[in-house]
């Protein structure tokens, strides 16, 4: 529950983010649907990986990654296919998006190795 707790936190600060900066920063025009994808996507992730059983753990881990990227994929086409603007900024800030969720995984990851 806790992992859920700061995946809603972490988008509501990047939601933020956007809104404090958007006078001195320029964001695509497809940011916050990027965020919310991109929360979306690590909310069944996290999910996935509560339903493993405990055996599995390593092998879900693996599917979790594939999961990731191939519907990052899919995502990043499909939005790229429907629009007519600046792509390379859209790609820029989306491999920025998907490293710093994979980033935000890790760190919930290695926080249930630590003892408490």
């Amino acid at each position: 529950m806790k992992k859920y707790f700061w995946l809603v936190l972490f988008g509501l600060t990047l939601m933020c983010v956007e809104f404090v900066l958007r006078d001195q920063v320029e964001f695509d025009s497809s940011y916050q649907l990027m965020v919310i994808f991109f929360i979306f996507q690590t909310g069944v992730l996290f999910r996935l990986e509560d339903k493993a059983p405990k055996n599995l753990k390593v092998q879900i881990s693996m599917v979790k990654t594939g999961i990731r990227f191939l519907s990052a994929l899919a995502f990043a086409l499909v939005v790229a296919y429907s629009r007519e603007e600046d792509l390379a900024f859209f790609f820029i800030q989306f491999i920025i998006f998907y490293l710093v969720f994979m980033a935000f995984e890790i760190i919930m990851a290695l926080s249930n190795l630590r003892r408490n």
